[in-house]
């Protein structure tokens, strides 16, 4: 009896520690999943698609396409893009739906000058020329409130700031990248006796080559 009642709270601590973690860890799974098919659905439905996500600038702006070409998706408006956000929860299970938050943002080549600086604030959306030398264009990765997801995306809070037109640094057109940052907020079991912290911010990021749908 009194080994058992030595043995049996490290043991339970022990077990409820392993079921924990592995509840975490699918947690996990399921934000990453989420925001891969948010990715996904975002490189797939860009300006030329019939339902587009399209990015904090007008679309209409980015050089070499017509106004004609670009078809807005049912009134969805920037920065919401609730097609997106509504296929990365469509894509997970076991998790509160509601929780899983998405945001995204997108990079591209901007016309620079020698010393490295935007040419202008309406010279984006333009591909290197073939042959520059030295090349007059460079890609800028977009951000979340000022922030690099894909370098710094701990510092981004959960729920994600909606992104603006400085944040983006190209229109959702092909060639271009989309970065979709997702997370979710979990309340752990049994976070006192484990010494585990009351809440835990799963976060991912996932980057995507933006293609053209006809």
């Amino acid at each position: 009896m009194v080994e058992m009642a030595l043995v049996a709270p490290l043991l339970v601590l022990l077990l409820g520690g392993i079921v924990i973690f592995g509840i975490g860890v699918f947690y996990q799974q399921q934000v990453t999943n989420a925001v891969r098919e948010a990715a996904r659905y975002a490189a797939t439905h860009s300006t030329t698609a019939q339902y587009s996500v399209d990015s904090n600038r007008d679309p209409r702006d980015a050089s070499g396409l017509p106004p004609d070409s670009y078809i807005y998706g049912g009134g969805d408006i920037p920065p919401t893009w609730a097609r997106m956000t509504q296929a990365a929860r469509d894509a997970v299970f076991g998790v509160d739906k509601s929780l899983i938050r998405i945001s995204a943002c997108w990079s591209g080549f901007w016309r620079i000058n020698p010393d490295g600086t935007k040419v202008s604030a309406s010279a984006f959306d333009a591909l290197p020329p073939a042959g520059a030398s030295p090349p007059d264009t460079a890609w800028f990765d977009c951000h979340m409130g000022g922030i690099d997801p894909k370098t710094n995306s701990s510092s981004i809070p959960c729920p994600p700031p909606s992104t603006t037109v400085s944040d983006d640094e190209g229109a959702a057109i092909p060639g271009n990248s989309v970065t979709v940052f997702g997370c979710y907020t979990w309340i752990p079991p049994l976070a006192g006796f484990l010494l585990l912290p009351d809440e835990i911010t799963m976060r991912a990021v996932v980057t995507e080559v933006i293609h053209r749908q006809q």
